[in-house]
């Protein structure tokens, strides 16, 4: 039997966009960038002889052991706010633009080091914030939260 709307009977009609899959996509994006800062950040504070730590204390400015704990911390952080991102959460969508914002600011102010890694991170984290920003909600409403 269909509905009003000549859908079949248990098939509910959406109102999400396509871009619901950018924002899926970008939950990825954040939890695979949060392993790679967590292990980087466990790489330096594990073994620091593989990190070069001149590079590090001239750009940075801080010691290696400091590097290493930011890079832990902010990477459980993106980790955390990509698996809530999956759920459409508020504070989710809140830390992941957030997140994103940091470190599209980092890699701007490292865009002499490493031009092209930097405006390859810099435009993924520009489309994951979008989709969060603007289509966000629509990931809430379609999981029901």
């Amino acid at each position: 039997m269909a509905d009003q709307r000549g859908m079949p009977a248990g098939i509910q009609m959406s109102d999400a966009t396509g871009w619901v899959a950018s924002v899926l996509a970008g939950a990825a994006l954040l939890v695979l960038a949060g392993a790679l800062h967590a292990m980087t950040g466990i790489a330096a504070l594990a073994r620091p002889e593989i990190v070069e730590e001149d590079r590090v204390r001239v750009l940075l400015g801080a010691d290696l052991t400091t590097v290493g704990w930011v890079h832990l911390v902010f990477g459980l952080l993106e980790v955390a706010a990509g698996v809530a991102l999956l759920t459409g959460r508020l504070w989710a969508r809140v830390m992941a633009i957030a997140l994103a914002s940091i470190s599209t600011l980092a890699n701007f102010l490292l865009v002499t080091v490493n031009p092209v890694w930097a405006v390859a991170v810099m435009s993924i984290n520009l489309l994951v914030i979008y989709a969060v920003a603007r289509h966000g909600s629509e990931l809430e409403v379609e999981r029901g939260t």
